[in-house]
């Protein structure tokens, strides 16, 4: 009766940690690990009544409280990771002293074995955490073992605690990613901003004839500081626009990259956008490119293609050279 009062109270413990819609944050995992630990401990309460003991599940609890370091230092993929050893090891406990004759005996008095909770608890969890796709995968596996009158078998849910615990993973670094992805968005968006109003000013500054050849204008056209500044800034529009775009494409696709850049690399990218540009406007007033004529129309559209694609500079300095560049 002892037994079954305790599966009892740890099945009301696992349907009161259902996760909520702020079930991603740090509280939400802190529950999980109460839980965790919950089913650590009556499967070894029930293992003491038994006269048995497993190193298995002294293992378990060791990573459990490795589990529950990492999650204080904030390093989550660490703590998914103990957190999914340490549930091997007692499904492994479970799989070799449960037997079904055993579990069967405990459904006339309404009680659930073990191995059904886990199966339960992983359920109800990939369904309230994960998205629908990797929850398909575990449903796929696990799901109407309540109506059958065969239980899950340990394989399946050892592979499902597997999946489970593998999707936590995913799931906290597609988070992740999105995060820099927003925040580096920000950062572009902000700088393609502050470029176009200094652009705007810029201009006012001067007047200028946009299909005019630029040898018409004088030798003061080449030292003029409205024109020389306006020729990075175009540069620089040229690598936020090309930036936003890629990003834009990444926020609304259904998969981003592992490698994803910081402020640093913002920085750099709009760096190499305006000087970019300071090149190819070299390569045009010398008569280095294959422009018949050079206006400050063409020079500005040289500016922000030089800035949006790198493989524009890359063919101005091969023909140049006359050689190949690596762009690798």
């Amino acid at each position: 009766m002892g037994r079954e009062n305790r599966r009892s109270r740890l099945t009301a413990v696992l349907e009161g940690f259902r996760p909520s819609g702020s079930s991603k944050d740090q509280d939400w995992r802190r529950e999980r690990l109460a839980v965790y630990q919950i089913e650590l401990r009556a499967l070894t309460e029930d293992l003491e009544e038994n006269g048995a003991r497993s190193r298995y599940t002294d293992y378990a609890e060791k990573l459990l409280a490795r589990a529950e370091e990492a999650l204080e230092r904030g390093d989550v993929e660490s703590f998914w990771e103990d957190v999914s050893a340490a549930k091997r090891w007692e499904l492994k406990v479970i799989a070799d002293v449960e037997t079904p004759v055993e579990r069967n005996s405990r459904e006339p008095q309404g009680g659930l074995s073990h191995l059904e909770l886990r199966a339960q608890r992983i359920l109800s969890e990939a369904t309230d955490a994960l998205s629908a796709e990797r929850a398909r995968q575990i449903q796929d596996l696990l799901a109407g073992f309540e109506e059958r009158s065969d239980e899950p078998r340990a394989a399946d849910v050892l592979t499902a605690s597997r999946l489970l615990y593998d999707g936590h993973v995913a799931e906290y670094r597609d988070r992740r990613r999105y995060r820099v992805v927003e925040r580096q968005l920000l950062y572009f968006t902000v700088v393609g901003l502050a470029t176009a109003v200094a652009v705007i000013l810029t201009w006012s500054g001067e007047e200028y004839e946009l299909d005019v050849p630029v040898a018409q204008y004088g030798p003061w056209l080449y030292s003029d500081t409205y024109f020389l500044v306006l020729i990075p800034l175009f540069g620089v529009l040229g690598a936020t626009t090309s930036s936003l775009l890629s990003l834009t494409r990444g926020l609304s696709g259904t998969r981003l990259p592992d490698r994803i850049g910081s402020l640093g690399l913002t920085i750099a990218r709009v760096t190499i956008g305006g000087a970019s540009a300071i090149v190819i406007y070299t390569f045009l007033v010398a008569g280095l490119l294959n422009v018949v004529v050079v206006t400050p129309g063409t020079v500005f559209a040289f500016s922000f293609v030089s800035g949006f694609t790198e493989r524009l500079l890359v063919r101005a300095v091969e023909a140049v050279t006359g050689t190949p560049t690596d762009r690798e």
